[in-house]
This record gives C-alpha cells, sequence and structure tokens, in this order.
C-alpha cells in the first residue's frame, strides 16, 4: 500500500509540472483548438452560387433569424501549426428554413447559380483573427435546402505581405483568398435540429441529406471530410436547444492565391491544389514539437494513474455508455 501512495504522489507532482508547463507556454490564453492540429492542408470545397463579396466587419451576424444560437470558434493556422494572425474569415449560410440573404427570391435554395435578389444581410460576416489565429462568430445553426445537408460556407484571406496599413477594410481589400471551404455538422446534431421550430417549418421540397447523401461533402477522401465536421459542446448541459459552441481548424498554405469568383464547372480549381508543392514533411515547429512531447508525457501519467487505479478498485469497476453526437459532447435532449 505504501508503495502504491509513492507511485501516485510521484504522478501527481508529475502531471502537475506538465499541466504548469503547458499553462506558461500560453496554449490555455484562448479557447482550445478543435482538433490535433496537423499539416495537412483542409481540403478545398466549391464556394456555392451564394457567396456575396459583401465587406461586413461583424461578429454577430444572426441580425433578426432565429434558431439554435452556435458560437463558431474558427482557428486559422499554418502548415506549421502557427497562427495565422490579423487574416479574415467569411462565414455566411443559410437560415433555419434553408434561404440565404441576399437570394430569398430566388425559386428554391441550391440551384448552381444565383442572381441576387434582394439587399438582405443575415447570416453573413467577416471577422479578423487574433494573436490566436481565432475568428469568433455569434450565429445559428443552418438549415437544410434542397439537394443539400446542412452546412457553413468558409473563406479564408491574408494581406498581401507588403500590407502595412492598420485599417481592416484596406487590409482585407488588399488581401488573397488562401482557402474555401465548408463546415458540416453530424447526421443526429442535423436530425434533432431539423425536429425543433422553427427548422420544422422549413417547407423546401426534399427529405434532410446525410452526410453520406451530400454529394459534395462525399467529394474528398474520407480523411479530408472528417476534418470538415464542426466539434460542438452544449451551453447548457442536457439541452442542445439552448445553444451550441463549434470549433474547428483550418490549415492553409498562406501562399495560395485562389479564384474569389465563382464557376460552374468547379471554383476552386483556378489554380493548383497548394496540397500537391506544399511542403508539409517538416517535423513542424518547436511549439508543436513542445505540444506532442506535452501531449505524450499526459496520456503515460494517465495511463499509469488509470492502471494504478484498476488494481486498487478493479472489483468496483462498471461498464458506462455515453450517448453522444460523433466527435462532440452534446446530447440529445428534447427540453
Amino acid at each position: 500500500m505504501k508503495q502504491l501512495i509513492v507511485i501516485v504522489v510521484t504522478l501527481y507532482l508529475l502531471c502537475k509540472d506538465v499541466q504548469a508547463d503547458v499553462a506558461a507556454s500560453g496554449l490555455n490564453s484562448a479557447p482550445a483548438l478543435a482538433t490535433t492540429c496537423s499539416s495537412t492542408l483542409t481540403a478545398e470545397l466549391t464556394q456555392g452560387p451564394y457567396y456575396l463579396d459583401d465587406i461586413l466587419f461583424r461578429s454577430d451576424i444572426t441580425e433578426t433569424e432565429t434558431g439554435i444560437p452556435v458560437t463558431l470558434n474558427v482557428y486559422l493556422l499554418d502548415t506549421d501549426c502557427n497562427p495565422v494572425v490579423d487574416a479574415f474569415i467569411s462565414i455566411w449560410h443559410a437560415n433555419a428554413t434553408g434561404f440565404y440573404s441576399g437570394f430569398t427570391g430566388a425559386a428554391a435554395a441550391g440551384g448552381v447559380a444565383a442572381t441576387q435578389t434582394d439587399e438582405l444581410t443575415f447570416l453573413r460576416g467577416l471577422v479578423m483573427t487574433d494573436v490566436n489565429g481565432l475568428a469568433t462568430f455569434e450565429t445559428i445553426f443552418p438549415g437544410r435546402y434542397t439537394g443539400r445537408t446542412p452546412h457553413m460556407h468558409v473563406k479564408a484571406f491574408v494581406p498581401y505581405s507588403n500590407a502595412s496599413t492598420t485599417n481592416e477594410t484596406a487590409r482585407y481589400e488588399d488581401s488573397h483568398v488562401v482557402h474555401t471551404g465548408q463546415f458540416f455538422n453530424t447526421d443526429l446534431l442535423n436530425t434533432y435540429a431539423q425536429e425543433i421550430y422553427p427548422y420544422s417549418s422549413n417547407t423546401q421540397s426534399g427529405e434532410l441529406l446525410t452526410l453520406a447523401e451530400d454529394t459534395i461533402y462525399m467529394a474528398d477522401a474520407e480523411s479530408d471530410r472528417v476534418r470538415q465536421i464542426l466539434s460542438f459542446s452544449e451551453v447548457v448541459s442536457g439541452n442542445a436547444s439552448a445553444g451550441l459552441i463549434a470549433s474547428i481548424d483550418a490549415i492553409v498554405n498562406t501562399s495560395a492565391s485562389y479564384s474569389n469568383v465563382f464557376s460552374t464547372e468547379n471554383d476552386v480549381s483556378v489554380m493548383s491544389d497548394p496540397r500537391a508543392t506544399s511542403d508539409t514533411s517538416s517535423s513542424g515547429s518547436w511549439g508543436s514539437r513542445h505540444v506532442a512531447a506535452t501531449v505524450l508525457i499526459v496520456l503515460v501519467c494517465l495511463g499509469a494513474a488509470a492502471g494504478a487505479g484498476f488494481v486498487v478498485f478493479k472489483r468496483y469497476a462498471a461498464r458506462s455508455r455515453q450517448y453522444t453526437l460523433y466527435d462532440t459532447n452534446v446530447q440529445m435532449s428534447s427540453t
């Protein structure tokens, strides 16, 4: 028993030192990254026909739209997992009944090309990334429309290296597109949302599509697809409808320069995919190696502690099962 106490105390001190080291490194100065950073670039996806190049600098893009509140955290990182600072993230998506602002007069959302029908601006916005590469938006959970599973659109812009002005608008206008993509939700969460008003009042033709039925989502390899799914947690435990916090990492080649014009054929093929020429074989910066080492030490601590606990309490072990919504902590609730 004395030996066990010595082991537990030693593990506690070691893990405490690791925790202090992580805190000192500044990694906890912002909300945690959505995933363990990878040097693999986030896949490019079509911008679709409903993008508007409006300069709307704002983090709250909700306006008067109703739905499940979502705080969206987008971390823009380069291939060394360093934050891309003072860049711009543009977000736009459909409302709870499946329509995009600027196109509410369209016959049905989901066409291959669209002509702007109004001057509305709901659920669109542009945010400059902070020192952590983070851009945060206040929005709602997106609704479905014909031919698509619910999703959000994203564009990332990086100012040219000679941009010296501190004016946001001037920096944005002197920037280039480094990423065009889409963010997705889990099928269970999509199904859950569609049963709640105002999503349940959606009259668009067709049924809710699963991820596997969405041709845009399925266009990429599985390893790319899973990194386009948002990681969710609940604002109020057990009640997803009260609000969600969504996070995701976007890994980009900051030297890329994509077209900002929609093509009905393939609006991401204007230049070659930077993944073909980007050097992703590097072991990464000191920061990424430090994080990896820290994670390894923590895992060793947890493994050893779990082993010691198993020896002492194995008679009282019990199995439990938590109902989760794939890669999230969200639990279903009808309240």
